[in-house]
C-alpha cells in the first residue's frame, strides 16, 4: 500500500517475486526507467538471503529510492541505494521501526510519538566538522542509513551489511587506457543525464564554476 506516488517518480518497484519493494525513482543500468510491468530480473529463491537479493538489485539498477526486503526467516531489512540522495533514517519506539526520509512526517502530532531530543555531542560534532555522515544523528534515538547499507530491523536485528561498498569496488579497478575510460565516463554521465531528464517536463540548470 503506497500513497503520494507520482507517475514519473516516487512509484513502488516489485523487487524478486514479491521478496520486496524499492520506492523512488529506480532506473536499469541501460538509464531506461523501471516501472511496475518492467522486467524485474530472474525470481528469487524461496530460501535467498535479503543481501544477496539486495547486492543483485543494486547490481542492476540505480536511481534513488529506498527498498525493504524481506529475508527467508521472514525479518525485514530496509536498503539505503548506493548513491543516498535520498535521506533514509529510522528510529524505534514501542517495539515498531519508523523508517523514513523527512523528520517533519515523524513529528506530524496524529502519530503520537514523543518528539526526540537533541543529541548534544552529535550536535556540537556536526557544527565542528559539518554534516554527520555515519549513522549517529543529532537527535537521540535516531539514526541513519547509510549508502549501499542493508539494515535489518526489529527489536534484536544483528549488525548491518553493505549490498554496495565503494572500498569494495576500488580493490576492483577496470583497467583501461586513457581515451577508453575517457569514452565510458562521457557515455555513463549521458547516459544518467538523460535519464533523468526524461522523468521531467522542464530542466533547471545550476552551473558552479568549480
Amino acid at each position: 500500500l503506497m500513497t503520494g506516488g507520482a507517475s514519473q517518480i516516487h512509484q513502488a518497484h516489485p523487487i524478486a517475486d514479491g521478496r520486496g519493494v524499492a520506492v523512488g525513482t529506480v532506473f536499469e543500468a541501460d538509464g531506461h526507467r523501471v516501472t511496475a510491468t518492467s522486467r524485474q530480473g530472474p525470481g528469487a529463491r524461496a530460501q535467498a538471503a535479503a543481501l544477496d537479493i539486495a547486492t543483485d538489485w543494486v547490481t542492476r539498477h540505480w536511481g534513488r529510492y529506498v527498498a525493504f526486503i524481506d529475508g527467508p526467516d521472514g525479518q525485514h531489512h530496509v536498503l539505503r541505494d548506493p548513491t543516498g540522495t535520498l535521506p533514509c533514517f529510522h528510529r524505534m519506539h514501542d517495539g515498531v521501526t519508523w523508517v523514513f526520509s523527512w523528520l517533519e512526517d515523524l513529528l506530524n502530532p496524529a502519530l503520537g510519538l514523543p518528539l526526540p531530543r537533541v543529541d548534544e555531542d552529535a550536535l556540537s560534532a556536526q557544527l565542528a566538522f559539518g554534516e554527520l555522515t555515519g549513522h549517529r544523528m543529532p537527535l537521540q534515538g535516531i539514526f541513519q542509513v547509510l549508502p549501499g547499507e542493508l539494515l535489518p530491523l526489529g527489536d534484536d536485528p544483528g549488525a548491518p551489511v553493505f549490498a554496495w561498498d565503494a572500498r569494495r569496488l576500488a580493490l576492483q579497478p577496470t583497467l583501461m587506457n586513457t581515451d577508453a575510460a575517457s569514452t565510458a565516463l562521457r557515455a555513463t554521465t549521458r547516459c544518467c543525464v538523460q535519464a533523468w531528464a526524461r522523468c521531467y517536463p522542464g530542466i533547471v540548470l545550476r552551473l558552479s564554476g568549480g
